[in-house]
């Protein structure tokens, strides 16, 4: 019997069933035309209908399978659970708005609880309409008024009894003010942040059947989904409990929890265990659940001057406000807001996981999930297997970096020798040789493949006059070069980091509370900064104490131990009356405190104070990454300057930073653990931070793949060796002179590194990363000449090459912007990824030349003069490194650095010039 192939349609179906398997069974039928009417025709329709259908659908679901082929939007979401991709929802805009009440009002409406002191609660419900689109309070939020001799003063926080996985808030406390406007009416000012969000609750109650112990429930949406919380509560329980949200399918809680999916685009499944050995609902208990959607990006906007503004208040749970009249205005932009990922989003990440597993075996699986960083950051990054033998198996990363024109930075990989003169500190216990950031190398004499120390240069000195010179560089990193047992190390010492800070309650009964979101640490170690600043600014949760400083005027009496500051907000010196403190605790093993910080105060404004010190260092590096500090610091125990140095964790301090008051009444002063101490004795402890753990505090960041084997060079001249160190990356150091580039490389190569640290645990069979950077500045030593290639003789001068041309315009030809489009042009062509990646990296003149031509009609005729210091015979470049001779193995993948073919930019006075010359002819 024959077989229905593959494609068959409905109709061909009925053909065979007519055709094929009819005749065997009735043989009386004359006409074949009565098989298609009457009885029998319906029979076949019926049939043929039916196993078209069963073929399509089976055939659709196979197709489900597979992530790329999927289309049904459920398959897609199932895959994602799968993989355990969890950034499916969309992100709410957020925006800075005040709200104001009048202070009469406020008074009246409020709870008198401790005789001069008032609570008003503000319901989170409320909503802030802005031109059409709804905005939220992230919590509840409570304002205490206290009524003073000098008038009411008032302070507000929000009611974090749960959690919301909108807010970003860390600190309960809000900035409030006083306004008085022109007829002498008080009112409350309260600075908040709203969300773009609108809230569904939903309540139900968990039936579970007697035989299937599983509760699974569908929840349908509108909009885009923001977030959700879910709240539990047995019979018998007098509140709700917050359930921790899982993601299907991940490991089981013993605390209450629920599994969750995103089913589709408007539909939420909640599941719960059905595993007794874990947290399971009982039978007939209730939850809620509060849906959180939003409008994504459209509800950012850059500003709004407008007046349609209305705010609707909510009083079912807190009565008191329906006395309140609200008002608001908007005082910044609504940023932040984003779009669920559509479908396409979404199936490109589920393919990226399925393709690798979210593990990595192999060169491919890597340059796929280094794509991403490719497409954010503008960099490249190549993988190369270096080695894998019984001694290490082994990826060499090769990053090529652009700036923000897109033009590639000038970076190379070199060997280094250091003399022993070079060496800053030598640390005699620990064997350990430390060579500062910074350092200026340029290439030993004729020898093209080492790099050594100019004492005579720094960042600091005038680097022009070095342009299309020589090859001057920057180690951009701390080299540690340990004598026994012989290895070097590297970290990054030059920093710029905003620590979040996190809000710790204390058991003060201060009134005054102070705000504090951040700390910034900052050290430039390339430009010779021997330590790090260290700022923070705070503000006043109620108003700025008056009696914390004191403007200096010509008859203030200023004494020699007072400490002064000008003010940079205003240009007035002030005296510190040091009733105001913030220090910083630095903590050690078992969380014991080995230093004190005491800030500065060196500025304020209407809101904020802001603090700062400069703690120094040697730049000692223990082998467990401890850092050593030396200046800057308080004894705990005394309170008076420390003048030992103190090893901390270089790459996690743990530091806490507390606010300190001192009340002019010293009745109301509270008790804490620093009162011993002379600096703090009459100060009461206000508000306690610790450091969030997603953004530690880390004066180093080890650097170890980057990878170098170092051995012994010559003796110098004081008796002791110096070392050479294979493979470095560099940087031109008067790149880092322009403006900004030093922070953007840094914040790129960070970025990168901790995107490639994420990647180590997900490289199996014990392979490791060695970082290197690609030679886009410098000497080539696999670029020739086609006719060169087979022998390598005579490799290219330089890698970053300069290039020129006769050109003549047409007549009506505005030669200006066209030899701008046109040297546009060139430089694309020449750095696109087919002319200087690893691939087939090759230039060709006359292919050039012929882009030219098709892209710009208005020239007449383009002539190529040269490269470099070629003239026009140089007509093609071919480099060794191509995927050919790596798969091959004619190149030694374990000591090349692939080059990249890029156009020369002179520096000269912090600007940047590409070396493409167009001479146009009349």
């Amino acid at each position: 019997m024959g077989t229905i192939k593959n494609g068959t349609s409905v109709y061909d179906i009925k053909d065979y069933l007519s055709k094929e398997i009819a005749p065997t069974y009735f043989k009386d039928i004359a006409d074949m035309n009565e098989m298609n009417v009457g009885l029998f025709g319906y029979i076949t329709e019926i049939l043929s209908t039916t196993i078209n259908d069963g073929y399509f659908a089976i055939t659709s679901l196979f197709k489900e399978i597979f992530p790329i082929q999927a289309e049904l939007p459920e398959s897609i979401y199932n895959h994602a659970t799968i993989f355990q991709i969890d950034n499916l929802m969309a992100t709410a805009a957020s925006v800075p708005f005040t709200i104001m009440m009048s202070e009469e009002a406020l008074l009246k409406n409020g709870i008198n609880v401790d005789g001069n002191i008032t609570q008003f609660d503000m319901d989170s419900e409320m909503v802030f309409n802005v031109d059409g689109i709804p905005f939220m309070l992230d919590y509840d939020v409570r304002v205490t008024s206290k009524r003073t001799l000098e008038g009411t003063i008032h302070s507000a926080y929000y009611i974090m009894d749960h959690n919301n996985s909108v807010s970003p808030l860390l600190n309960p406390y809000i900035r409030t003010s006083t306004y008085v406007n022109d007829n002498g009416k008080r009112y409350v000012v309260l600075a908040v942040t709203l969300h773009q969000v609108e809230k569904k609750t939903i309540t139900d109650t968990i039936i579970m059947n007697d035989k299937i112990n599983m509760v699974s429930m569908e929840y349908t949406f509108e909009g885009q989904l923001a977030n959700f919380e879910i709240f539990y509560k047995a019979p018998g329980d007098l509140t709700y409990t917050q359930l921790t949200k899982k993601l299907m399918n991940t490991e089981k809680l013993d605390k209450p929890f629920c599994f969750y999916k995103i089913v589709d685009d408007h539909k939420l499944q909640i599941e719960f265990s059905n595993d007794e050995r874990y947290f399971t609902p009982k039978y007939n208990s209730e939850i809620y659940i509060q849906l959180y959607t939003t409008k994504g990006k459209n509800g950012n906007f850059t500003t709004y001057d407008g007046t349609d503004i209305e705010i609707i208040g909510k009083a079912d749970r807190y009565p008191n406000n329906r006395g309140m009249i609200f008002m608001g205005t908007v005082t910044g932009e609504s940023v932040g807001g984003y779009d669920r990922k559509d479908i396409e989003e979404l199936r490109n990440d589920v393919v990226k996981a399925y393709s690798t597993i979210k593990s990595f075996t192999t060169t491919n699986d890597l340059q796929i999930y280094f794509n991403n960083i490719k497409h954010r950051e503008q960099n490249e990054i190549l993988f190369m297997k270096k080695r894998d033998d019984a001694f290490e198996r082994l990826y060499s990363t090769f990053i090529l970096f652009r700036d923000a024109d897109q033009n590639v930075i000038p970076t190379n990989t070199l060997d280094i020798k250091i003399e022993s003169t070079d060496i800053d500190t030598y640390m005699e216990q620990s064997k350990r040789n430390i060579i500062k950031a910074g350092k200026i190398y340029r290439y030993k004499g004729s020898d093209k493949s080492v790099a050594v120390i100019d004492k005579t240069l720094s960042l600091k000195t005038n680097l022009d006059g070095y342009e299309n010179n020589d090859f001057i560089y920057i180690n951009p990193f701390l080299t540690v070069v340990c004598a026994n047992p012989l290895s070097v190390a590297f970290y990054l010492n030059s920093v710029n980091d905003n620590i979040t800070t996190l809000y710790q309650p204390t058991d003060t009964k201060s009134f005054n509370q102070f705000i504090v979101n951040s700390i910034n640490i900052k050290r430039d170690a390339l430009n010779g900064e021997d330590g790090y600043m260290i700022t923070t600014k705070i503000a006043p949760s109620a108003m700025l104490p008056k009696e914390a400083f004191k403007l200096i005027e010509d008859d203030t009496l200023v004494l020699p131990s007072y400490k002064t500051f000008k003010n940079p907000t205003d240009g007035y010196q002030y005296i510190d009356n040091e009733n105001l403190k913030v220090v910083l605790t630095l903590h050690g093993e078992e969380n014991r405190i080995k230093r004190l910080i005491d800030m500065d105060l060196y500025g304020f404004d209407e809101d904020y104070y802001f603090f700062k010190k400069f703690i120094k260092t040697n730049d000692y590096v223990t082998l467990k990454n401890q850092f050593q500090l030396t200046e800057g610091m308080l004894d705990p125990t005394t309170g008076t300057d420390s003048t030992d140095p103190v090893l901390v964790d270089g790459t996690n301090c743990k530091m806490e930073l507390l606010t300190f008051y001192q009340y002019p009444d010293t009745t109301e002063q509270q008790l804490h653990k620093f009162n011993s101490l002379p600096l703090l004795e009459h100060f009461t402890l206000t508000n306690r931070y610790t450091m969030s753990k997603d953004t530690p505090i880390r004066f180093i960041i080890p650097i170890p793949e980057v990878r170098s084997y170092v051995q012994y060079a010559n003796r110098g001249p004081n008796g002791k060796y110096g070392f050479r160190l294979e493979m470095i990356p560099l940087i031109k150091a008067n790149y880092f002179k322009l403006p900004n580039a030093r922070e953007r490389f840094m914040n790129s190569f960070r970025s990168i590194y901790d995107y490639i640290r994420k990647s180590l645990d997900l490289l199996t069979n014990n392979f490791h990363i060695d970082i290197k950077f690609f030679n886009t500045y410098g000497y080539s030593k696999f670029y020739f000449k086609h006719e060169d290639l087979e022998e390598a003789t005579n490799p290219l001068d330089k890698i970053n090459i300069s290039i020129s041309f006769d050109a003549k315009y047409t007549f009506t030809t505005d030669a200006e912007d066209m030899t701008k489009r046109l040297k546009t042009y060139i430089q694309k062509y020449i750095e696109s990824r087919d002319i200087s990646l690893v691939s087939s990296p090759s230039l060709y003149i006359s292919n050039l030349i012929a882009g030219i031509k098709e892209n710009f009609p208005s020239i007449k005729f383009i002539k190529f003069n040269g490269i470099n210091k070629y003239g026009p015979s140089m007509q093609t470049l071919e480099s060794l490194v191509n995927e050919t001779n790596v798969i091959q193995g004619v190149i030694e993948t374990s000591k090349v650095i692939p080059e990249y073919l890029n156009v020369d930019h002179t520096i000269k006075n912090g600007k940047r010039t590409a070396q493409i010359f167009i001479n146009i002819l009349d």
